[in-house]
């Protein structure tokens, strides 16, 4: 035991337990500039007694060096830096905030002047690398004899947790409604009259052809009870059909005449947990032509069989159009669901962390869940109105392929799906359009993951056929029945449009691929021995005439080209990219910061001096290019990635008017990446 242990062994002061208190007991002091624990001053052992008794995080910096004590409670904010930190100086700990620690500590010093700051941003080296982090803290004199400061007590929380949820929240929340807003135009656009409403029978949304058609406001109707504000759906045949679809929670449709409008009309009734939506098809023009059918058929019989064929074909297709639209609300509805009742909660109560971080990622899933639904729609949307336009470059479909399996291989693990590849070598290239081929194969391996069961296969081959190159998905999965397979690749149809249907979608996935194929000159093909005997996709895109090497899959990280002694800032809100562009630049030896939006960035870049910035475009709230304006307002030259999705030339001509030198696509090359950021280095 050394002489400092035995001298406070019987000490009060000394006498908490914990693994600070042992720590400063069992120490050495008499080689430090404070000496022996017998020597120190009466107010720094009465301080260390409240430090080391409290259950708060807390700090003591003595004298001019700042010497550096702290508690049990603190160590998980001293990270990495414990327990080097107790005893060690100030400026040496905490190098990389002392621009900002340490004038607020001689401040405190020299006047005596407690101060203090709440949800204040710090980048902190604590785990090996640079990270964003909050904290409100207190800076207190202690006083010695003579009425001098002899150190300073500080009583620290840290609050990134806190602010990284409520910032995420808030995107989170950004992004439903923008999602709401989205869907909103899709229900406007619609030429019938769509209502949706609660339980209580009050209108929740009601589109513009809903208000011409009752002649009323928008503002008369919400919140509203049907029965009040609309009597027509009150005659008891109509308040019947609307109460049982309620209750049976059953897609209904009938037909009534409304003599207000003196027209005939078709109500399609959806229902939900949460109460119906109904869709008021006009159907006076098929009820003239019915009627003009019917005495046609009183004189003319001959005429029968081809009519009757008519009326199907019209029933099926409005049959299709009823299951696609009792489809689109359910599936654009139901991840509404988990996003608005988790932000209720995490609005109204305090939650653990574990409860927190599974609650966002909830609402994180489902968002990206109905973004995904909604890209769908508007890339239909896109064909329908033919201004779907590809971005032609040589393509190298094996790349292409291996960035789509890195996609699904999670959940063919989740599943134990084995996943095969036949690759021929020196296939070629395409002529195409990167993102929108990956779309494609992405679609054609998710949808044979999707529908394989667990235990189940998925191969997928490239190969060259002639003068094109051919790519086959086969899996085991489910499988299509002969009488649905000439329709795979419809829009608006799925071979189980019923409201009990095991997978979600919109059915739309096949419509697009389709088209996406033959815009390329491709073909598609799809084959099937029945229910439950797997499927096969089959497409071929034309090779280009001017044959070029294909790019390797797998090249190994450049040894030629470092980053070392740089200091690199990454924007993205995306964590899963964040982590691998932070990994991938340290391998390269760069010093990294990341911060998820480009408030964090602004932030950054005013309290450290990075020599490089990378960064996202699409983000919520402020985008990529506001984000550069902005740096470059406030006169900072700092060299400027943008690396998105954003893909195009308009796109990348954006960027560099914006103030970006360099303009990447994602998915990231790694070295392309590290290549430009060596170039702005250069």
């Amino acid at each position: 035991m050394s002489f400092d242990a035995q001298v406070v062994v019987s000490d009060p002061l000394f006498s908490c337990s914990g693994e600070m208190s042992d720590r400063i007991r069992t120490r050495n002091w008499s080689a430090t500039p404070l000496g022996a624990i017998a020597t120190w001053p009466q107010n720094l052992r009465i301080a260390l007694s409240i430090l080391l008794s409290s259950q708060f995080p807390m700090q003591i910096l003595w004298g001019p060096e700042y010497i550096h004590f702290y508690n049990d409670a603190y160590i998980p904010i001293a990270g990495n830096k414990h327990p080097q930190a107790l005893g060690q100086r100030g400026r040496e700990c905490w190098s990389e905030v002392w621009d900002f620690a340490g004038p607020l500590l001689d401040n405190v010093r020299t006047t005596g002047e407690a101060t203090w700051s709440e949800d204040q941003l710090l980048w902190l080296n604590r785990q090996g690398y640079l990270e964003e982090c909050y904290f409100t803290f207190s800076y207190a004199p202690i006083y010695g004899e003579a009425g001098q400061v002899d150190g300073i007590f500080i009583a620290v929380q840290e609050t990134t947790s806190r602010l990284m949820s409520e910032r995420r929240l808030k995107t989170l929340q950004a992004e439903a409604q923008e999602s709401r807003n989205r869907l909103e135009r899709v229900l406007a656009s619609l030429n019938d009259a769509f209502m949706m409403l609660d339980r209580q029978w009050c209108y929740t949304y009601v589109n513009p052809p809903a208000t011409q058609l009752f002649g009323k406001t928008e503002a008369e109707l919400l919140g509203q009870p049907i029965w009040q504000v609309t009597p027509s759906f009150n005659e008891i045949a109509c308040a019947s059909q609307l109460r049982q679809a309620m209750t049976e929670q059953k897609v209904r449709y009938f037909e009534r005449y409304c003599p207000l409008q003196n027209r005939w009309f078709e109500l399609r009734v959806y229902p939900f947990p949460d109460g119906l939506s109904l869709l008021c098809v006009d159907i006076s023009d098929r009820k003239q032509v019915e009627t003009e059918l019917a005495e046609l058929l009183s004189r003319e019989q001959a005429a029968r069989v081809t009519s009757e064929a008519a009326r199907e074909a019209a029933e099926a297709a409005n049959r299709i159009k009823d299951e696609f639209l009792a489809v689109l609300s359910h599936e654009l509805r139901t991840p509404l669901n988990p996003i608005i009742g988790w932000a209720q909660i995490l609005q109204t109560r305090p939650l653990d962390p574990e409860t927190t971080k599974r609650a966002l990622e909830t609402i994180e899933r489902n968002a990206k869940l109905q973004t995904k639904l909604i890209e769908d729609l508007l890339d239909v949307s896109r064909i329908l109105r033919g201004k779907l336009n590809l971005e032609a470059h040589s393509v190298d479909l094996a790349t292409i392929i291996g960035v789509a399996i890195d996609t699904v291989r999670l959940a063919c693990e989740a599943k134990s799906i084995n996943l095969q590849t036949h690759f021929q070598p020196h296939v070629g290239c395409v002529m195409g359009d990167a993102n929108r081929l990956q779309q494609v194969m992405w679609n054609l391996l998710a949808n044979a993951v999707k529908f394989t069961p667990p235990g189940g296969q998925v191969n997928i081959r490239l190969e060259q056929v002639e003068r094109d190159a051919q790519v086959t998905v086969s899996d085991t999965g489910q499988g299509i029945s002969p009488e649905f397979l000439p329709h795979v690749f419809e829009y608006f149809r799925q071979e189980d449009g019923t409201l009990t249907r095991a997978s979600g979608g919109l059915g739309l996935g096949l419509a697009i691929v389709h088209h996406l194929v033959e815009l390329h000159g491709g073909t598609i093909t799809v084959e099937s021995s029945g229910l439950g005997l797997g499927a096969t996709f089959t497409v071929r895109l034309p090779l280009s005439e001017k044959r070029s090497r294909p790019r390797s899959r797998a090249k190994t990280l450049l040894p030629h080209i470092h980053l070392r002694g740089m200091k690199i800032l990454v924007v993205d809100d995306e964590a899963d990219m964040r982590q691998f562009l932070r990994f991938l630049l340290e391998e390269y030896g760069a010093s990294v910061g990341v911060a998820d939006s480009a408030e964090g960035a602004l932030q950054a870049l005013k309290f450290d001096n990075f020599d490089v910035l990378v960064s996202d475009i699409s983000m919520p709230q402020v985008d990529g290019y506001r984000l550069i304006r902005q740096i470059r307002e406030q006169g900072n030259r700092i060299p400027a990635i943008a690396l998105t999705a954003y893909a195009g030339e308009a796109n990348r001509q954006q960027a560099i008017s914006a103030g970006f030198q360099i303009h990447l696509a994602k998915p990231a090359n790694p070295e392309e990446l590290v290549e430009a950021i060596a170039q702005l280095k250069a």
